[in-house]
């Protein structure tokens, strides 16, 4: 491919001819979408999807970001990450049982960070509660 056809090529994930320029839209491809609700799929399938999702996720990110924070002009085929996936949502009843439950989540795991976070901070919250009463 001659350096004409390269600088005439799409990007396939910027969806524009390279090189990306100082004012391309970088932040629109580091927003995660907003998640759906799968219940019928069974809670260890989410969590192992969710788990392989927010890493694809935290990778495309990362890429998206070193590629803004490259200098420029930027090389022409240097391109963002792909588009970030959607997680699966997890029900409150689901969120309780696991806070609950060490041996519940001692079982799902590994927990994605996210969904372990979540549940980390919601027994503080019934800790602090509980001795407030």
């Amino acid at each position: 491919m001659s350096s004409a056809e390269s600088s005439n090529s799409l990007l396939p994930n910027a969806g524009i001819p390279g090189p990306l320029p100082d004012d391309f839209d970088f932040d629109e491809h580091i927003v995660i979408p907003e998640g759906f609700p799968r219940f019928e799929l069974p809670l260890a399938v989410r969590v192992q999807q969710n788990l392989q999702i927010e890493n694809f996720n935290n990778e495309s990110i990362l890429r998206t970001v070193t590629v803004k924070s490259a200098p420029t002009p930027r090389a022409p085929d240097l391109d963002v990450s792909p588009p970030l996936r959607a997680l699966y949502f997890y029900s409150d009843d689901e969120l309780n049982e696991l806070v609950e439950s060490e041996a519940l989540c001692d079982a799902l795991s590994p927990l994605p960070p996210s969904f372990l976070h979540q549940i980390v901070a919601t027994q503080a919250r019934s800790k602090r509660e509980a001795e407030v009463a």
